[in-house]
């Protein structure tokens, strides 16, 4: 073939801390864009994240030499530049959850918690995040971080009548969505497209 597998032979380092990794999200189909990145959840439920960057939020946490972006979940701003270690960074959970799988569209990072509710952080101007808020610039109302943006898992998404999901996944294009503990799908997101918010 026509790839240099010596590519894909190293290892991901991940911090001496981190426990052992249960499983991989990525959201490779906007691979080559501002917003790709890989994130992983571990067996102690933490979770991180690593990937290009740009000025929206998702990721939860960055790296170093990112000026200002809330992109890997940690709620810091590093920006359009790519980290300079481009190693793992942890995604900050002040939710008291642990974190059992991930869903990464092109503006916001949902995590499925241990008690079946879902956090998402991201862009926010409309509502996206599904948790009843929203970012407008120059507001710091609602946890959001001055912009557009939440940059940290504050606010749990408001699932219907009290339910719980029992997973997530990414919808079409900036939608988000969930199987619920009835057998029945719930998304949330702006819908541009009209992709499956019933």
């Amino acid at each position: 073939n026509n790839y240099d597998q010596s590519t894909f032979m190293n290892p991901v380092i991940f911090p001496s801390t981190a426990s052992q990794v249960s499983s991989i999200f990525s959201n490779g189909k906007y691979s080559g864009y501002y917003n790709s990145r890989t994130c992983s959840v571990h067996s102690n439920g933490e979770a991180y994240c690593w990937g290009s960057g740009y000025s929206s939020g998702q990721y939860g946490v960055s790296s170093v030499n990112q000026a200002g972006g809330y992109l890997l979940g940690d709620g810091i701003n590093y920006g359009t530049n790519p980290s300079s270690t481009r190693l793992p960074v942890e995604i900050y959970n002040p939710t008291n959850h642990s974190i059992t799988q991930l869903s990464l569209n092109s503006r916001s990072t949902c995590a499925l918690m241990d008690n079946g509710s879902i956090y998402c952080l991201g862009y926010n101007f409309n509502g996206e995040l599904g948790d009843g808020t929203t970012c407008r610039n120059g507001t710091y109302l609602n946890n959001c971080n001055g912009g557009d943006w939440k940059p940290v898992f504050y606010d749990p998404v408001i699932l219907p009548d009290g339910l719980y999901a029992i997973g997530i996944t990414p919808g079409s294009g900036t939608d988000q969505c969930a199987m619920l503990e009835n057998g029945r799908a719930f998304c949330w997101g702006i819908n541009w497209n009209g992709g499956g918010m019933d």
